[in-house]
């Protein structure tokens, strides 16, 4: 049986053998190397050990593969790609000529040096466990008297625990950019309670002592977001971070005038700020009334989830549909607009974005627009 020193110890290309000159195969034969190459160094094992094997496989696709030797953090699968690179650098020296299969292998790792080093940071934080600190900032504001922000900032510390580990698991699943599934988004609400606390019930009779709590809590999430944005080096937020984001800037939202206040305006200044009915988008929209309806309320909604529901309800849950293309094709024309908002990724479903404040500000835009066309 070949040991695990010298399997690390032959030429490169026969550790990559298995790629078969297939890029898609790249993730796989890395995985593969990063378990042997953590298996050599547990314990000093010298020989494969397919139990061992297994169960570091099964701790790196749950976000566990961490060491914690003699007091040194110990994160593996950016260093062990750096390491791979350094070996193909060495290679490269050697042979003239490259090898297909190492070529493609080398492409992947500086492709995915980014996700590897998240994948690092994530799992150390994770293995930590550290607290948020929402009382600490919460308590000069709100006092204590009224909410529990010591047993708040448990739930919130679990709720962005839970955040950072399915990003984890989706980015060592490569699955980061698709859609949230309800069984996530069922887990973080089983963390924190989002409709509990965004309408406590302490403060039903004290409006400016809730719009008070409120900004507060709205204000330190934005913080907290932002805080992992630039700790995490990321361009855009995942989008389970986007999730928390949008959730923040829904607590409190600043009022402007909206579409039910342009009929009491004199005609000549309605006609100058007349949308141009000749040039809407037709291959998006059934007709200009649903052009018009989806700006209308588009201007309003700064979040994905506000923007995924009105996609949703325009596509899906209108007979004959107001929106006539899907997501991707809406999300290309939709970004290339005006509007102060971003669509990054994927539209989420109707059934994770309705609630019934959505369902009313949607029916009562719609019956305005419509009788206005009338």
């Amino acid at each position: 049986m070949q040991s695990l020193t010298e399997y690390f110890d032959q030429p490169l290309e026969e550790r990559l053998k298995d790629i078969h000159n297939d890029a898609s195969n790249c993730r796989r034969t890395f995985e593969r190397n990063l378990i042997l190459s953590c298996m050599l160094h547990y314990e000093r094992c010298e020989s494969y050990d397919k139990g061992l094997h297994q169960k570091l496989e099964n701790y790196y696709q749950q976000g566990l593969l961490y060491f914690d030797i003699n007091y040194e953090d110990i994160v593996v699968a950016f260093v062990f790609l750096q390491e791979e690179l350094d070996v193909i650098h060495n290679y490269k020296n050697v042979h003239k000529k490259n090898h297909s299969n190492v070529t493609l292998y080398e492409d992947f790792l500086n492709e995915n040096r980014d996700r590897y080093w998240q994948i690092d940071r994530l799992t150390k934080d994770i293995i930590r466990e550290g607290s948020v600190s929402f009382d600490k900032y919460a308590k000069p504001k709100i006092g204590e008297a009224d909410m529990n922000i010591y047993e708040m900032n448990h739930k919130l510390s679990s709720l962005f625990w839970l955040t950072k580990r399915i990003l984890l698991i989706r980015l060592i699943k490569f699955k980061e950019k698709e859609p949230l599934s309800q069984n996530d988004l069922d887990q973080m609400a089983q963390r924190f309670d989002f409709e509990l606390y965004k309408d406590p019930v302490i403060y039903t009779e004290f409006p400016a002592e809730k719009l008070r709590y409120l900004k507060t809590l709205k204000s330190w999430l934005l913080q907290e977001i932002e805080k992992y944005k630039r700790t995490m080096e990321w361009s855009e937020l995942p989008m389970v971070f986007q999730v928390l984001q949008d959730y923040a800037n829904e607590l409190v939202i600043t009022t402007k005038k909206s579409s039910t206040q342009s009929t009491s305006q004199p005609v000549n200044e309605r006609k100058e700020k007349q949308l141009d009915e000749i040039d809407y988008p037709k291959y998006i929209f059934k007709d200009f009334q649903a052009y018009q309806l989806f700006h209308e309320l588009a201007m309003e909604l700064k979040s994905h989830t506000s923007l995924s529901f009105l996609y949703r309800k325009m596509s899906e849950y209108e007979n004959p549909p107001l929106i006539v293309v899907r997501d991707a094709p809406f999300r290309e024309w939709f970004n290339k607009q005006k509007y102060d908002f971003r669509l990054s990724v994927a539209t989420r479903t109707h059934q994770s974005t309705s609630n019934p404040e959505r369902e009313l500000l949607y029916k009562t835009a719609k019956k305005l627009i419509y009788q206005q066309e009338s």
